[in-house]
């Protein structure tokens, strides 16, 4: 018999478990539910995939509201990872705040995802308001409103024994004094022992091994390990010196309570056991002010002798379920039970018993009251999932739309119902395009692509379909892949649109112009044509056309005339079809829009009097806005012109996709349009079958990965889904439809010739299939019978007829040359235009030379007089020559490389009479003529900057000596210097701290960065690129200085370094070290270095390394460490900033553009000792040379001599953060060395 039990217990907890696993709402929910997955958004953009992690604690009011919210989200919005974790946190908020945050304190940032992201009943006193706003304020998590009114512990007695005490003895137990009563004390005594048998020693032992008074499992002392409360129960019977003692149960409390003895029980409510109404709540005394519950459940009070306050029961979530979730977060703020409902619940739990009833009473209790939670979804649950397809049509037709088709939007709507209507494709998706009026203008489709990716729905945006021009559609495709957007095409035809290494994700169902090429080829070869002409619209694609030309040139034919017009130049037109007249071409392939078809045509009959030309190109309306009447334009139209054109139907009987045939289906397209006031387009065949090829791969998609449209901005997706389209395979309107790479594959061209009332149908270009057309790649079927020629015969392409050979009058030269006689006669005259150059060449070189010796001759005089060498470089700055009577020093600012630098002031500059201020540069006298050479260098090449962010050249003064360069006066000196005063006060809050803010510090990089832009631009290197070299001036607007090691790339676009100098290692980038290549990559390396100067207020780089150290550091391509407290974004920055490959490194624009995007990147990050910030001033360097050549030190004391001080600087005492080192030696030559 017990086995018997023990079976059938199985088989109850057998069922229990397969009725959980079900459905709940099985055929409850009626609509369309697509599979979800929580998706997060990344800062990068990238998306990841979670499970949504619900708490789940032995509480039975938690389990209840945690399993209504799981079913809900599982079975009603469609979210397929939905798991429940097991978590006590719940009775105390912090720690609940803590597992939700995955943060040890609210001011903390994790960007990992929390192991429980909802908590459907957390208990906050109300003394912790304060302390979880904090949580809120920093954006860790969000609070979704109560679940039901409050939740409270207390001390509980059976209802009967309080009732038979009052009617017996007149005894108000739920008073905590009637603990005292000894009549109260002797019967709850008599059952004590009973505890001891139903005491659980293994929870016991579990949950409280090492309270203090604790034996046998009776607690008499104060904290529990694991339980919160522990501390607060042990105070309240010290405090209010209470003759009770605690035993722990456990999961056996149920039991005990169920029996017909009085037992006092500690409990709380919300609860099963206080719930059923049969327990009566003992009346503590009410808290003091001074008394706290928080600090009591701290263990921070000795005695907490009062009663347990009220909490409110509140559900919490992690920040990131609002943000990307709003619909998770709307039915979980929805989410309440108010306190009947919610204890009838917890009897129906108590009765059921377990914790799998907690389930089936949240399942009873959801499909007994769907009106209740169907107001908890958001709008539009139960519909399907939309799915947006971005469209850009020439839907206008007006002077100002480049190419107006607004029929296309009509087919296009008619797939889109057809999608919707059908059962088998996207069943639980909804089609939706969204209608962008682009009119093949640049601008129109630019906007509205900025539209497709940045509104609301962007996120369900799967691809585009348009634009409708070349030129537009090129620029859309070639953005498109930074955004993992398909560009599905319907009527552009460029060539150059299938390049897949620059456009890997375009698409497109309307045939190449490419086809055209072969066309236009074999249909010249079928007429034996060898001439043409062509005239081209410049809204068309150059390249499109160039390649017909330049393919047809292959094949023989030649290009007598070739023009590009536009509408908006009439007299160009004129012009254009004036020397096209001249040429000898008869034959004219015209690639024009309508509108300027139109007046070319008009242009033409008012030029010539009938019609001599056969354009191989569509003219098709040709009646508005033109100075000809219709009539006129078809008398000239009359002998008819030619067209090639897609084939833009199938069969008439082949069935389509969407159901009928092609035949049903233009009759209905037609009917539309006409119903609508537009114009049919064949166009609209190919942007039908565009939308039905996007559905067909989407249906794919969505089959094999039920999650796609959460994830259909990534890579991965992005791919699928153009896998899928890669096998596309469907009977379209326009025929079969079939991608090779992204080309529709096996087109059909017609040709076409126009009446002013009728369109002919001659013939066709169609691949050659199955061999029929030997070797060639088209096959061309053509009507003869079905031509019409004005002239009765296939007309001539223009060219000469051969003519009789005349007599050569340089016959004897022709024979020596065996060629024609016009050849002969081109040579003699070549040779005779040869000498007359050579003659002209040689006379002006003369002049040319005449001059340079003479400025030759005064510049080495002028040089002699600065004592610079005969073979010095030639400089040119007499014009920026200053009298040094106009110059005023007043002030030393600091000693520079040359000698000392001042204040001072100079007139002469800005308007008349008026002094400038100026920084001046000076050259110590007796300077050695190297480094005059090099301080004028300088000079001469700041002569040439004029930006915002670069140090500004104003003059110079070389007559006589000191020799003098005049600079703007950066009043706040050098950025280091400023910043390295101002490190105190970062991160303060006091006045001075608002020069060094995060957004000021942005500023200054992007300034800095301004000016490495420039000198890009300018193509130069600056290759000493540090904060030591930039200066602060008025405004605090930074400016790039110092220039002595700044060269010129010219043409190379890099700069070799070749001979032995000082140079900034600590700053310099690994090919620099290597091989001695400065580039505007080497000196982005070196801003990611200033970089992290300017985030540590002026911090050594590389600290505890050594020259040689850092040397074979940067050479391995490692860059030094990131400041430890850097933005996310200043982090990536560096790192890209200090790749190895200079190709890999970004572009100083492309920074710029970075900081302007987060103006708050740059922060203090002061975790660097004070001591590691080491000045420039670390290295001895000579203050001033002695007339007897001697160097004179800072100390006073004379040294060697000035050469053999400049040898030891060269070599031994040089900058810490400088090092001498060598030009890369060639193969074969000894190792490189510093």
């Amino acid at each position: 018999m017990r086995m018997i039990r023990q079976v059938f217990l199985l088989f109850l907890i057998w069922k229990e478990i397969f009725i959980a696993s079900e459905r709940c709402l099985k055929n409850n929910v009626t609509g369309h539910t697509a599979k979800r997955q929580f998706k997060v958004y990344d800062h990068d953009s990238s998306i990841s995939l979670l499970p949504l992690k619900l708490s789940l604690s032995r509480r039975a009011s938690q389990q209840i509201s945690t399993h209504v919210l799981q079913i809900l989200l599982v079975e009603v919005l469609g979210y397929q990872d939905v798991t429940l974790v097991s978590d006590e946190s719940g009775l105390y908020v912090e720690e609940a705040l803590k597992k939700l945050s995955k943060c040890e304190n609210h001011r903390c940032f994790s960007s990992t995802a929390p192991d429980v992201m909802i908590n459907t009943e957390v208990w906050v006193p109300s003394a912790f308001a304060d302390q979880y706003n904090n949580w809120i304020e920093h954006h860790l998590v969000d609070e979704a409103g109560s679940i039901s009114s409050h939740g409270r512990f207390g001390w509980y007695l059976p209802t009967l024994f309080v009732e038979r005490l009052w009617n017996e003895s007149r005894i108000t137990a739920e008073n905590w004094r009637a603990l005292e009563l000894q009549s109260l004390i002797g019967e709850l005594s008599l059952n004590a022992s009973i505890l001891n048998s139903q005491m659980n020693i293994l929870e016991y032992q579990k949950s409280c091994e090492s309270i203090l008074g604790c034996s046998n499992g009776w607690l008499y002392g104060s904290k529990c390990k694991n339980d919160h409360y522990g501390s607060v129960i042990s105070q309240q019977v010290k405090g209010l010196n209470l003759n009770v003692s605690v035993a722990w149960l456990g999961s056996q409390l149920k039991e005990v309570v169920s029996q017909d003895r009085p037992f006092l029980f500690l409990n709380w409510e919300p609860n099963p056991l206080t719930a059923t109404g049969k327990v009566s709540r003992i009346n503590l005394p009410a808290c003091r002010g001074t008394v706290s519950f928080v600090k009591a459940v701290e263990s921070q009070h000795e005695n907490y002798n009062c009663d347990f306050p009220l909490s409110h029961l509140y559900k919490f979530s992690w920040v990131k379920i609002r943000q990307n979730a709003p619909d998770v977060f709307q039915v979980l703020s929805k989410l309440h039970f108010d306190k009947d409902t919610l204890s009838n619940l917890l009897h129906q739990h108590q009765v059921g018993g377990g914790n799998l009833s907690s389930e089936r009473v949240a399942c009873g209790w959801l499909r007994q009251n769907r009106d209740v939670w169907e107001s908890w979804l958001p709008v539009g649950t139960f519909s399907k999932s939309p799915v947006y397809i971005g469209g850009m049509f020439p839907v206008s037709v007006n002077d100002n739309a480049v190419w107006g088709r607004p029929g296309i939007l009509q087919g296009v709507q008619m797939a889109v119902e057809r999608i919707n209507q059908d059962s088998e494709v996207l069943r639980n998706y909804n089609f939706e395009l969204i209608v962008e009026n682009t009119q093949c203008q640049t601008a129109l489709s630019l906007n509205a692509f900025i539209e497709f990716v940045s509104q609301s729905h962007k996120n369900r945006i799967v691809g585009i379909l348009g634009p409708a021009c070349s030129i537009q559609t090129e620029i859309i495709a070639e953005v498109a892949p930074l955004y993992n957007m398909i560009v599905m095409g319907y009527s552009v035809e460029g060539i150059s649109l299938a390049n897949r290494n620059k456009y890997p994700l375009f698409f497109r169902t309307s045939p190449s112009y490419a086809e055209f090429k072969f066309a236009y080829a074999t249909v010249f070869e079928f007429f034996s044509w060898k001439q043409f002409a062509s005239l081209s619209d410049t809204n068309y694609v150059s390249s499109t056309v160039t390649a017909t030309h330049q393919d047809l040139a292959h094949k023989g034919i030649s290009l007598a005339y070739a023009g590009q017009i536009t509408n908006e130049d009439y007299v160009d037109i004129k012009s254009q079809l004036r020397s096209l007249k001249e040429s000898s071409a008869k034959i004219v392939i015209a690639t024009l829009f309508d509108g300027l078809a139109r007046t070319v045509v008009c242009e033409a009959y008012q030029q010539v009097d009938n019609q001599t030309n056969y354009p191989m190109r569509s003219f098709e309306k040709y009646n508005v806005d033109v100075p000809c009447s219709t009539n006129d334009m078809e008398q000239f139209i009359s002998g008819g012109y030619f067209s090639l054109s897609n084939a833009y139907f199938g069969n008439s009987l082949d069935i389509i996709q969407g159901g009928g045939t092609v035949g049903q289906w233009r009759q209905e397209y037609e009917e539309r349009v006409k119903k609508e006031g537009k114009s049919p387009t064949g166009y609209a065949s190919f942007a039908y079958d565009g939308m039905w090829a996007y559905a067909l791969a989407l249906d794919k998609l969505f089959k094999s990965h039920p999650f796609g449209l959460d994830t259909i901005k990534t890579n991965q997706t992005t791919q699928l889904l153009k896998s899928f389209l890669q096998q596309t395979n469907f009977s379209g309107v326009s025929g079969r439809v079939l991608f090779s790479d992204g080309e529709r594959y096996l087109p059909t061209v017609e040709i076409k010739q126009h009446f002013p009332s009728r369109v002919v149908t001659v013939g066709s270009v169609h691949p050659n299939i199955k061999g029929q057309c030997g070797n060639n790649r088209r096959c061309l079927a053509i009507n003869k019978t079905s031509i019409y020629w004005p002239q009765g015969i296939v007309p001539s392409d223009g060219r000469p007829e051969p003519v009789a050979q005349e007599e050569c009058s340089v016959e004897s030269f022709r024979a020596v040359l065996g060629t024609s006689c016009a050849a002969a006669i081109a040579v003699i005259n070549a040779a005779a235009i040869g000498v007359f150059l050579v003659v002209v060449i040689t006379l002006i070189w003369i002049c040319i030379k005449w001059r340079y010796d003479r400025k030759y001759r005064e510049t080495q005089q002028r040089m002699e007089e600065l004592g610079l060498k005969e073979h010095s470089s030639v400089l040119h700055l007499d014009e920026w020559e200053i009298p040094r009577d106009n110059i005023v020093l007043n002030r030393k600012l600091g000693e520079g490389a040359f000698g000392a630098v001042c204040g001072g002031e100079v007139i002469g500059l800005g308007n008349e009479g008026e002094w400038v201020p100026v920084a001046v540069k000076s050259l110590k006298v007796g300077s050695l003529p190297e480094d005059k050479l090099e301080f004028l260098s300088e000079a001469e090449t700041m002569k040439v900057f004029d930006h915002k962010n670069i140090v500004k050249l104003l003059g110079v003064c070389t007559k006589g000596e000191p020799a003098f360069a005049l600079m703007e006066l950066m009043i706040h000196g050098d950025l280091k210097s400023f910043l390295l005063a101002r490190r105190q006060f970062a991160n303060q809050n006091c006045k001075e701290a608002i020069d060094v803010t995060p957004t000021k510090l942005t500023k200054m990089a992007a300034d800095i960065t301004s000016g490495l832009a420039y000198l890009a631009e300018m193509n130069f290197v600056h290759r000493d690129l540090a904060l030591r070299n930039c200066m602060v001036g008025s405004g605090y607007v930074v400016k790039v200085g110092d220039f002595g090691m700044a060269r010129a790339m010219y043409g190379s676009d890099y700069y070799r370094f070749g001979r032995k100098a000082l140079l900034p290692i600590r700053w310099m980038a690994p090919e620099s070290l290597a091989d001695g290549l400065f580039t505007t990559k080497s000196d982005v390396w070196s801003l990611g270095v200033t970089l992290c100067e300017l985030a540590t207020f002026g911090s050594f780089s590389y600290q505890g390394l050594s020259n040689k150290e850092v040397v074979e550091r940067v050479k391995l391509g490692r860059s030094m460490d990131k400041p430890q407290e850097c933005t996310r974004e200043l982090n990536n920055l560096l790192t890209e900033c200090w790749r190895k490959e200079p190709d890999y490194r970004p572009d100083p624009c492309k920074i710029l553009m970075l900081f302007n995007a987060h103006p708050a990147m740059i922060t203090a990050c002061l975790d660097s000792p004070m001591f590691s910030v080491v000045t420039d001033e670390d290295w001895n360097e000579p203050d001033d040379i002695n007339r007897n050549g001697s160097i004179r030190t800072r100390r006073g004391k004379p040294s060697a001599s000035a050469s053999q001080k400049r040898k030891c600087t060269m070599t031994q005492q040089t900058p810490e953060h400088f090092n001498v080192l060598m030009p890369p030696r060639k193969n074969g030559d000894s190792e490189s060395r510093l």
